[in-house]
């Protein structure tokens, strides 16, 4: 009974230090979110792709933008489509913070 009680304070111990911890992608000290990614794929602004195979969506850098069924790889500025079909992306100007679509 001691053992099993003992056993079971350690492991949810274990289970709220591995929660405690922020995951960082291209960053060894992560702060702002539980999640930080920090650069982009290539030459483009792509910071993060959720899906690809059949659509899905991107996040990017720069101009604020999400992306549907639609990524940047280059500094053209080009996008490019993960999937046949529509794309369209959301993304705010960090000027003024005006939202275009």
């Amino acid at each position: 009974m001691k053992t099993s009680a003992i056993l079971c304070c350690t492991l949810m111990q274990l289970a709220y230090n591995a929660n405690a911890q922020n995951v960082g992608i291209g960053t060894s000290n992560p702060t702002k979110g539980r999640l930080e990614v920090v650069g982009v794929a290539g030459l483009g602004s792509t910071n993060a792709i959720f899906g690809s195979s059949s659509s899905g969506i991107t996040l990017q850098q720069n101009w604020p933008t999400i992306g549907f069924n639609q990524y940047r790889d280059n500094t053209a500025g080009n996008g490019k489509f993960m999937a046949t079909g529509y794309a369209a992306i959301q993304t705010m100007n960090p000027a003024n913070g005006i939202m275009l679509i």
